[in-house]
Formats: structure tokens, sequence, C-alpha cells
């Protein structure tokens, strides 16, 4: 799903554009940093993942690792000049460890990002009620995290840690993503088309390992929900959207 997830957070990148547009030399990023590396064809950009999943690129400054970011970083320190962290909310454990590697290899000046969403899935018109399958998944989002130790709702903390890991100059953004094309805003409908698509494809590869491993569900039972999921997702009546955060900080001269 990176494709899906990368286009929905191109549409909404002012943040992203803003501060990356103050770098000038080493980038590392996440999947979907193609268009950063065309739209900075002086700088080194370097996309990394747990696993190969990059599409082939006409980029020269584009560089793809396979790498996890929980493990220590194999650069020197102060040598990059952007870190851009996006939909790791299910992948670290110990974020403050992560926040000195980001904070170390960072040149002064130079700066982070990160943007994340809140695994739920809400409504401002009340179209998603208590009890609702989609107010449910926002409910199993939170208890899967408990059980198997990584903090799903990190959005609601990145500001702290980044501050707290030596960042100056903290600033936070958040955005609504539309799950459908039911806004009448005309960015936010392109949103909301991409987020669709990004949940309908997503689902079974979110649900599954959690379900079964950690909340004691069967496989056919996973395959159940997410089958109605997927109806309620396409149904009109559901305004629903999620909340992006996104934060940017500098490390000080």
């Amino acid at each position: 799903m990176p494709d899906l997830e990368s286009q929905a957070s191109y549409v909404h990148s002012d943040a992203q554009q803003q501060t990356i547009s103050r770098t000038d030399k080493q980038s590392k990023e996440s999947p979907g940093c193609g268009d950063v590396a065309d739209m900075f064809p002086d700088a080194k950009v370097i996309g990394s993942d747990l696993s190969p999943t990059y599409k082939a690129t006409p980029a020269e400054n584009l560089y793809f690792e396979v790498d996890d970011c929980c493990s220590e970083w194999v650069y020197p320190p102060d040598h990059f000049d952007f870190v851009h962290v996006r939909f790791l909310y299910a992948s670290i454990a110990d974020w403050p460890k992560f926040y000195k590697e980001c904070f170390d290899h960072i040149a002064p000046g130079g700066y982070i990002e990160q943007s994340e969403p809140l695994p739920a899935l809400i409504s401002d018109d009340g179209s998603i009620p208590p009890g609702d399958i989609l107010h449910r998944c926002s409910e199993l989002a939170i208890e899967a995290s408990q059980k198997f130790g990584k903090n799903m709702r990190i959005a609601l903390l990145i500001k702290n840690m980044i501050k707290e890991a030596g960042f100056v100059d903290v600033v936070e953004k958040q955005y609504k993503w539309p799950v459908g094309e039911w806004p009448v805003d005309r960015k936010l409908k392109d949103i909301g088309r991409w987020n669709m698509q990004h949940w309908l494809e997503g689902l079974d590869a979110w649900t599954l390992r959690l379900l079964t491993q950690h909340c004691g569900w069967t496989p056919d039972e996973v395959k159940h929900f997410t089958a109605n999921m997927r109806t309620a997702l396409k149904n009109p009546k559901y305004h629903a959207y999620q909340t992006i955060t996104v934060v940017y900080a500098r490390k000080a001269q």
C-alpha cells in the first residue's frame, strides 16, 4: 500500500514542501520519496524500508535501502539535513531510542518531519455512532496495540517526544483525511479517493495477524469482519475521516 498512502500524503503535502525546501544536502526518506528526488535534483535522497518494495525510478539522486530504522543507524553523526518519517505508528516499540538516532544523525540546522495517523475513523455529523462497525474498528486498533506493545496512537505524543529528544522550533499541524469522495472540497475529495483505496486494500494486512495472534480471533472471523468493513466503507451514508498529525522541528546550530 505505500503507493496509495504516498499519493494521499502528496496531495496534502503543504507542510512537507515547506519544510523540505529548507534542506539541500542529504535526505533520508520513507517509501514514496521519488517526488522529493525530482523536486530537489541536487539532493541525495535515500528511501528505506524493511523489504524491497520500491519501484524502479529514473531519478539518479534517489537510492533505496533495505534497513530497519529500529536498529543502530550505520551513518556517521550529523549526516542528514532532513529525515522524514511517515506511518510508523505500528512499527516502533522504543520511540525515544528512535528519536535519539534521528537527532544524532541530523546535522545542526537540519530538520525532522513526521506524519502519523490516528487509527480511528470518526465523523463530525454523527454518521458513525457508537457501536457501529467503523467505530468498532477503532476500538480494536487500541486493544491490539495494547496487547502487542506498539503504540498505534503515537500521533498524540510526537510533538512532546521530539522536543524531549532535543529538537527546537517544534511545529505541529493536524489534517483531516476523508475516507471516500463525500467532501465537497475538491482537494479533500481527491485525498478521500486515495485514502479509500488505501483502506480497502490494506484491511487484510492490518488486521489478520493482530486479531488472530493478539486478540484471539479466528482467520474466518477476521475475514468476515474485513468484508463487513469494506461494505461499510463504501456506504455513502458514512462521512468518515481520520486525523493526520504532522510535526516538524529543527536541530539547533
